[in-house]
């Protein structure tokens, strides 16, 4: 009997799988703590092999290592989409939702499990039933209870706006009717970059729940992002007056009003919110607390009441002890007053779409950093950087800088604005002038007033800060009383004794120039100028920097027609960022009488009105009129040097 032959089956063709050598050589990333360099690995491979289980669960691994939770749940979900049988992906999603509080994927992970566990036999692995959820989500604004699959849909889109994958988060939300979800689909739609869509979403939802403040928040900043001033100040009204239903929208309403430029509204709508019957009430909020404490204290210090903003950012560090906003803004309250940033809201990343920061963090070939901020109104940089921190304003008055260089005028005014506002340490904005008057935005006589943390002071010509705060000296207090009595001596007209006690302090203190400058004086007045072009000269070897001394070195070079000596010590001077009045008013002179002894009368004139407000502000009017009166002599007209120059002992 023949044999049938067997007709032979084909075997399926299979696709090459990860080569074994790919995951040993990430196990060994792991194994040495190279987190980094294991994500890499991971997410090289999972370009060619997405739903690999093992890439995912090492991802995880790697991400919980780095504290990345967020990132981990996202994956861990992921992983479940992709492999929906695997009970280790869902135990995974399971217990990270569950740790960040988003309930109905909890459920829904534990559903899953335990119908996974029964399939194979075993007893179920989680306690938490779909039960439990039905009818127990209730909407905070009608009060009616959420459908669960919605509710689904509105932890999925949280996860996708905590973990910036926000296209996934627009698909999963755009069908989503309850105005949480509809906020966050505005979110999404913002971050992804299509403005008109989120502008629209939450005019939509605030219209249809007028007590949606994170909707009308959103509302207001995306006006205001896209130059619509008008309308964005339009709805500080509604924004102060609606009473928040929950934290999240007390946030909402606290940023947009701060950012509208609303200190004095926000801080009376943080203290109303303290009073509401949900402050305080759910442990689980107890994040959400922190951050509307440290908004609170910031408003506080943005309306002079830095006492009780230390004290709310501590209640915010006890709530929260990881938020970072609170513990650098208490950091900052507590520096020097000149050295203070101000009080910044939120980090620079809350203000603009994540992908742009990616694109500007990356750079590229030409202008992309900037054309990718076009649709941005100046008003917006403006807001954020008046309540930035020193990055988010050196960035924003960067991009306004750009702007004024490419012929937008509107720029200045903002960029004066950022200037003379009290954001920024004194430093940083006395920078930020010194770049406007490079880039011709301010004149080189205007007068900018600078805020140094307690009070206004100005910039004058080419910048310098002028204060009149005394200037470091060697000498002990009781040789400064005995420096005044010679002082007041020598304005007295009683040379020998004041000539007696500075030639004391010579001995007791060598090291000062000052001293050796002041002596100066007094041999200039007694006719002595050789021995006073000494004394000047002996200071300025003590200190080469003794930037009154080189001043009056100099002014006693031009009197005797040496203008190039008096040139050389006064080289780099101008480039002094700080000035003490004194020193300020004693620089543009000899400066003003180099112009003057080359006729460049109007020159000379326009140095000494500079320093005019100055003078007058600081008391020093007296000697500014004296060095006219030396610039009138050298133009032919006035009193004699002589006797111009010895009214000026400091």
């Amino acid at each position: 009997m023949s044999k049938k032959k067997r007709k032979r089956s084909k075997k399926p063709s299979r696709t090459p799988g990860l080569p074994p050598q790919r995951l040993h050589a990430i196990d060994r990333s792991l194994e040495r703590e190279r987190f980094d360099q294991a994500l890499q690995q991971i997410d090289s491979a999972l370009e060619a092999f997405p739903q690999h289980g093992g890439l995912l669960r090492r991802r995880i691994q790697a991400l919980l290592e780095q504290e990345r939770d967020v990132e981990a749940e996202m994956t861990a979900y992921k992983w479940t989409v992709a492999r929906p049988r695997n009970i280790e992906a869902w135990r995974a999603l399971y217990g990270l939702s569950l740790e960040h509080g988003r309930a109905a994927l909890a459920v829904e992970a534990s559903h899953r499990l335990n119908e996974l566990a029964d399939q194979a036999g075993e007893s179920p692995l989680s306690t938490l039933t779909q039960e439990e959820l039905e009818g127990g989500i209730f909407s905070p604004f009608t009060g009616k209870s959420v459908n669960p699959h919605e509710f689904r849909q509105m932890d999925l889109g949280q996860l996708c706006i905590e973990s910036r994958h926000f296209e996934e988060g627009i698909e999963l939300l755009h069908n989503c009717s309850e105005p949480p979800a509809r906020n966050n689909l505005g979110i999404c739609l913002f971050q992804a970059g299509r403005f008109d869509e989120a502008l629209q979403c939450f005019n939509e939802s605030w219209h249809s729940e007028s007590k949606n403040l994170m909707a009308l928040s959103g509302m207001a900043r995306l006006l205001l992002f896209l130059g619509d001033e008008d309308r964005a100040l339009g709805l500080a009204a509604p924004l102060s007056n609606t009473l928040a239903v929950r934290p999240e929208d007390a946030i909402g309403q606290l940023t947009g009003l701060v950012i509208l430029g609303k200190e004095t509204e926000a801080l009376e709508v943080f203290n109303t919110a303290r009073e509401l019957p949900w402050w305080g009430n759910n442990s689980e909020n107890v994040h959400s607390f922190a951050l509307l404490n440290h908004m609170g204290a910031v408003c506080c210090v943005r309306t002079g009441d830095t006492a009780r903003a230390k004290m709310l950012w501590h209640e915010a560090l006890n709530q929260n002890s990881n938020l970072l906003l609170a513990k650098e803004n208490l950091a900052d309250l507590n520096n020097a007053p000149k050295e203070r940033n101000g009080a910044w809201l939120l980090p620079f990343y809350e203000y603009l779409p994540s992908r742009w920061l990616d694109r500007i963090r990356r750079g590229g070939p030409g202008n992309d950093a900037i054309t990718v901020l076009e649709p941005i109104s100046n008003t917006y940089f403006e807001a954020i950087g008046r309540i930035g921190d020193e990055f988010t304003l050196d960035f924003c008055s960067m991009q306004l800088i750009n702007r004024v260089e490419q012929s937008d005028p509107e720029a200045e005014q903002s960029l004066l604005t950022l200037l003379e506002g009290r954001q920024g340490s004194y430093g940083d904005r006395f920078n930020l002038g010194s770049r406007l008057l490079d880039a011709g935005i301010i004149d080189r006589n205007d007068q900018i007033n600078l805020w140094d943390g307690e009070q206004s002071h100005k910039i004058q010509l080419k910048g310098q800060m002028i204060s009149g705060e005394a200037r470091p000296s060697s000498l002990t207090p009781a040789q400064q009383a005995v420096m005044g009595e010679a002082i007041e001596a020598f304005k007295d007209d009683d040379l020998p004794k004041a000539k007696q006690i500075l030639e004391r302090l010579t001995s007791e203190a060598p090291k000062e120039p000052s001293v050796w400058s002041n002596l100066a004086a007094i041999h200039e007045k007694e006719r002595n100028p050789q021995k006073a072009e000494e004394l000047l000269t002996r200071a300025i070897e003590i200190n080469p920097d003794y930037l009154m001394g080189r001043c009056n070195l100099a002014m006693c070079h031009i009197k005797r027609g040496d203008d190039e000596a008096a040139k050389n010590l006064l080289d780099g001077l101008m480039d002094h960022a700080e000035l003490h009045i004194q020193e300020a008013i004693t620089l543009y002179s000899a400066h003003a009488m180099l112009h003057a002894r080359a006729g460049e009368l109007e020159q000379a004139k326009q140095l000494l009105d500079s320093m005019e407000a100055a003078a007058e502000e600081y008391g020093e009017t007296e000697r500014l009129d004296s060095y006219r009166g030396i610039v009138d002599e050298l133009s032919g007209k006035g009193l004699r040097l002589i006797d111009r120059f010895s009214r000026l002992l400091k």
